[in-house]
């Protein structure tokens, strides 16, 4: 039987409320050489019973269900299954647009200089709607490499990569909890180039109910690791990953955690303000303020919302008198 061109590598850990979604959205890819790897973590919803019964009737789908080991742990026993020469990541409650797998295996294909590729993405929320679009960048490569080495560009599930070249560099680290593909994206480009196809392909869910302080800290608490370890690796050639989960970590990279769990919420805040959504943005800067940073930008950012609720109020209003004479 012949390997298939892409595997997909989805863990999923209690996704019943997206998790038909997401399946559908790989099974109706226009490239359909692939095998869909879904690893069923631990759930104890009824994801494991969704998997199988898309598996009986698509045989691309390969089923494994385990005990609970955490996402990080999952995607490397995906890599090690997985008989495909590009790995495609999806997240459980995302959905990838059709022609996603095509437009990116085509560019890798044809540029065998390059080892991941990512994709602009649409943000919506728990019904779908769309929140935000994002923007091409306009980096040069020198400048995205730049700019991935302090800020994470991509969303997790949008990136396919060379199998490959990622295992060359030990896959995920299995001690990063959070921001595990940071800190592989971050090691890949010493030696690998990427690129970002500037076209919507992927749908990120942001679920509202899952907004929390405390998952946001250890994020960029990770990402500040993954961060330090590049560094140190471009200094030194290596880094103190091993060292560092052996012994009492350097507690000066603690000291930042909530700084930057606030200037990450107030961001998000901020783009959505920028797209007209006040709601979602409302609970960006309510989480902010429970850090207990007073900061200036959250007032202005509140006289933001306040001054384009009142004005979007004025022009309804002046509709309805026009609308009556």
């Amino acid at each position: 039987m012949p390997k298939p061109t892409i595997s997909v590598v989805m863990s999923v850990y209690n996704g019943k409320p997206y998790l038909s979604e997401a399946i559908e959205s790989i099974l109706n890819q226009t490239f359909s050489d692939f095998e869909f790897i879904i690893i069923n973590d631990g759930s104890t919803d009824d994801s494991w019973q969704i998997i199988k019964q898309y598996a009986e009737k698509d045989k691309r789908i390969i089923p494994i269900t385990q005990e609970n080991i955490g996402l990080t742990k999952s995607l490397n026993k995906g890599i090690r299954v997985a008989k495909g020469k590009y790995i495609a990541r999806q997240d459980a409650d995302d959905i990838s647009l059709n022609e996603r797998f095509e437009k990116q295996y085509d560019y890798l294909k044809k540029n065998q200089n390059i080892t991941f590729v990512g994709c602009l993405c649409e943000v919506i929320n728990n019904c779908g709607n769309v929140l935000y679009k994002g923007k091409d960048k306009h980096f040069s490569k020198r400048g995205l490499k730049k700019f991935l080495s302090r800020n994470n560009l991509f969303m997790h599930g949008e990136v396919m990569f060379k199998k490959s070249n990622v295992v060359n560099v030990g896959m995920y680290r299995e001690h990063f909890q959070y921001a595990q593909d940071y800190d592989l994206w971050l090691r890949l480009i010493h030696n690998y180039d990427f690129v970002i196809i500037p076209q919507i392909l992927y749908r990120y869910r942001l679920i509202s109910e899952s907004i929390s302080v405390s998952k946001y800290e250890s994020q960029k608490y990770y990402a500040e690791l993954a961060k330090l370890f590049f560094d140190e690796r471009k200094e030194n050639g290596k880094d103190s990953y091993d060292l560092y989960f052996n012994k009492r970590h350097d507690a000066s990279i603690d000291l930042n955690i909530k700084s930057n769990s606030f200037d990450y919420l107030l961001r998000q805040a901020e783009e959505l303000i920028n797209y007209d959504n006040s709601i979602d943005a409302k609970k960006y800067l309510k989480e902010a303020w429970i850090l207990g940073c007073r900061d200036i930008r959250i007032y202005k950012a509140y006289i933001k919302i306040f001054i384009g609720e009142r004005i979007l109020h004025i022009i309804r209003w002046l509709k309805n008198i026009r609308y009556r004479i």
